[in-house]
């Protein structure tokens, strides 16, 4: 990074800032990076890799370096909780948007003055640059951010994942567990997740999808953000008319998309193991007061 670093000051310097970028939002483990990879498989994107994600304070020389790599790169639809293999991969780039939005809490607009959105801008605006296209990020941590992301980009469009709760919870509780604590939060934090501090685990993972997913559709509401909504059954279902669907809805918000390579008709869809009963019960339990429509 030391060596990159000049190179990284003159693209910034010369690059043009982004306005128009798409970011692909939902709660953790819902199916954002099953839809990121398709998307960026599908169609030509400018996208942070994991070479850039390794390269964090240099993302923008990083790109250029490997662009080769990020331009030849193939995937086969596999990851592990997010992280696609390979070097020009897709990532979610955790390290890059954490010098600008490093809380898992909600930023708004009157933490602008604490974020430095030029070099925000211009490091997607020379991203997008070296790569000729697009600018398409996913980050669940997106969806708590989007007022303050909003001041930085004044042309977002969001690509909503949606999961099946109990389906969505479930995987979520394992990730936990793979963690060594069920017991103890991970990932995004939504407005109102304190209150759930005090229930079961599982009932606290139904509560974090509910409340990412209602934050990200309100505050797309709010501050007129462009959103189209994507179930995961739907892309595991029919893959090519989902995602060409989404393609098709972002030119229409003004990203002009190449195609660029072929996606399966059919993914096989990965239905959320049951865990144990006592833990099944407590589940049933929330969903059952998020259906009636109080909270978990």
């Amino acid at each position: 990074m030391t060596l990159l670093s000049p190179t990284e000051r003159r693209l910034l310097r010369d690059a043009t800032p982004a306005e128009r970028v798409a970011l692909v939002v939902g709660a953790p483990r819902s199916g954002t990076s099953l839809v990121f990879e398709l998307l960026v498989t599908r169609g030509r994107f400018a996208y942070f890799s994991n070479a850039a994600h390794r390269f964090w304070k240099t993302p923008a020389a990083a790109t250029r370096l490997f662009r080769g790599a990020i331009r030849n790169w193939r995937g086969d639809l596999t990851s592990s909780y997010g992280h696609i293999p390979g070097w020009g991969a897709p990532s979610e780039a955790g390290w890059v948007w954490g010098r600008w939005t490093p809380e898992e809490t909600t930023l708004t607009a009157r933490d602008a003055a604490r974020v430095d959105l030029e070099t925000m801008r211009r490091t997607v605006g020379a991203v997008s640059e070296a790569l000729g296209a697009p600018f398409v990020s996913k980050n669940v941590m997106h969806g708590v951010h989007l007022e303050l992301l909003r001041e930085a980009f004044s042309e977002m469009a969001l690509i909503h994942v949606r999961r099946d709760v109990a389906d969505n919870a479930r995987s979520l509780l394992r990730a936990r567990e793979s963690e060594g604590d069920a017991a103890r939060w991970i990932s995004v934090r939504p407005e109102g997740w304190e209150n759930a501090r005090s229930q079961a685990p599982a009932a606290q993972c139904a509560e974090q999808v509910r409340l990412i997913d209602a934050q990200i559709e309100r505050d797309a509401t709010r501050w007129s953000i462009p959103r189209i909504e994507i179930e995961y059954d739907a892309v595991c279902e029919r893959p090519r008319d989902v995602i060409d669907g989404a393609i098709e809805w972002l030119c229409e918000q003004g990203l002009s998309i190449e195609r660029r390579g072929e996606i399966p008709e059919r993914l096989e869809r990965r239905a959320g193991r049951r865990l144990p009963p006592a833990d099944e019960a407590v589940l049933e339990k929330a969903l059952r007061r998020v259906r009636e429509g109080s909270p978990a």
